[in-house]
């Protein structure tokens, strides 16, 4: 194992933050609470936590657990310190894998890259030292080399992307597909069908639901007082309507 490298396979959050974004993620989160019976919604756009805190769940799952605090928006709840804490160890994880790049190698290297030959070859040719046809090919050759830093994923993570969405090609073909499984999904089943689909798979799996929750567009985003009674729409995979599966 290479210095800095973590093994094992990925979870459902990290393949969200690689395949998307840190909001496909807190949607992974957040569907995975819902299988566990630890979410309900009040079909306006707010969720709330139900029922004792999950144990041996994913740090994500924990922290947005611990967020709903009261009738809130999903992305309210996800502004809490402690589960954009929870993203950032899952950012940190990826590109201590080399699956993801740091911002300073997206940002700070392609700059570096771009300027530091564009103003080197400017002297040279001001100078009389370079010609300026060859001046342009160096900063050609500078851009090119930053246009490698600025994609997102690295190739090595790229190509994890690829063989995770082969290895779990029954899940994807199943939102494409719509063939009812998700009823019978594990919570790590259906958080990687997310990961891997994003918003496909919520309009599939958990069409009104998804809606109701505010799981698509992020929620309202007021909040009632702290422990006030859950009353709301518990959300029952059972109940899913058969033309959204």
């Amino acid at each position: 194992m290479r210095s800095g490298e973590a093994q094992g396979p990925l979870r459902p959050a990290e393949v969200a933050v690689l395949a998307g974004n840190a909001w496909r993620a807190l949607q992974v989160g957040y569907v995975m609470l819902w299988r566990r019976g630890r979410l309900i919604h009040d079909e306006q756009g707010r969720i709330n936590r139900t029922g004792a805190a999950p144990r041996s769940v994913e740090p994500l799952e924990r922290e947005l657990f611990n967020a709903m605090l009261g009738w809130q928006g999903p992305q309210q709840a996800a502004e809490r310190p402690r589960v954009e804490a929870a993203l950032r160890q899952i950012r940190h994880g990826l590109v201590a894998r080399r699956l993801m790049r740091s911002p300073y190698r997206r940002v700070g290297m392609p700059a570096v890259l771009v300027v530091v030959p564009g103003v080197a070859a400017a002297r040279l040719t001001a100078m009389g030292a370079l010609d300026p046809s060859a001046g342009i090919a160096v900063v050609l050759a500078g851009v090119i080399a930053a246009g490698w830093f600025f994609p997102r994923r690295t190739p090595r993570g790229s190509r994890m992307l690829q063989a995770l969405r082969a290895q779990h090609r029954t899940v994807r073909e199943a939102v494409d597909a719509g063939d009812g499984t998700a009823t019978t999904m594990t919570p790590e089943a259906l958080g990687m069908a997310v990961a891997l689909s994003g918003d496909a798979a919520l309009h599939v799996l958990l069409p009104a639901d998804a809606r109701g929750a505010g799981l698509l567009d992020g929620g309202r985003r007021d909040v009632t007082l702290p422990h006030q009674p859950s009353t709301g729409t518990t959300f029952d995979a059972t109940s899913l309507p058969p033309q959204g599966l």
